[in-house]
């Protein structure tokens, strides 16, 4: 894997990570059902 690669894979990596940190948090607000996220 070239460094590019490399890099692309961290940054894919620490987005999934930050969106499970925000679903988590609107889960335990009691919210999740009256959520909606939307990425851009």
């Amino acid at each position: 894997m070239d460094l590019r690669m490399a890099i692309y894979a961290a940054q894919i990596d620490r987005m999934d990570q930050n969106i499970g940190r925000l679903i988590n948090a609107v889960r335990e607000s009691g919210e999740l059902n009256n959520t909606m996220i939307l990425f851009l």
